[in-house]
């Protein structure tokens, strides 16, 4: 169905989500997919999901030569989707499993170029008197 599905215990505010994916992202995790139900599989076990993935992410991290935190590619899925493309912020909200009031508190700040966007659009009539 090329959907990713959380697990309620699998996410920040343990609510369970489904949501689509890209066909890039569901042909490399399709080539991931062992025989049993988890793509990322526990290494005991393949019935369970892996309780952890500090490993693997510190040796991805290494092969590729990035330092950074996992949080960080998060923060900065959020900027370039929200300020860079102009995104739909319900959507993305709904897509990083976040807020709508996290994404207008964090990321969605006027800029004085904003404000005077709305000014100009506005033809500087609001409460204009003339006189």
């Amino acid at each position: 169905k090329k959907t990713i599905h959380l697990r309620a215990q699998d996410t920040k505010i343990r609510r369970a989500r489904t949501m689509g994916m890209s066909d890039r992202v569901f042909r490399a995790l399709k080539g991931l997919r062992q025989e049993g139900p988890f793509v990322f599989a526990s290494r005991y076990d393949e019935a369970k999901p892996t309780r952890s993935n500090k490993t693997a992410w510190g040796a991805c991290k290494k092969r590729a030569g990035v330092r950074c935190r996992f949080h960080d590619l998060r923060h900065t899925f959020l900027s370039v989707a929200l300020l860079e493309r102009k995104l739909n912020p319900l959507h993305v909200a709904v897509y990083a499993g976040v807020s709508l009031s996290e994404i207008q508190n964090t990321y969605l700040h006027p800029s004085v170029e904003d404000t005077r966007e709305v000014a100009n659009e506005g033809g500087g009539r609001a409460g204009d008197k003339r006189g």
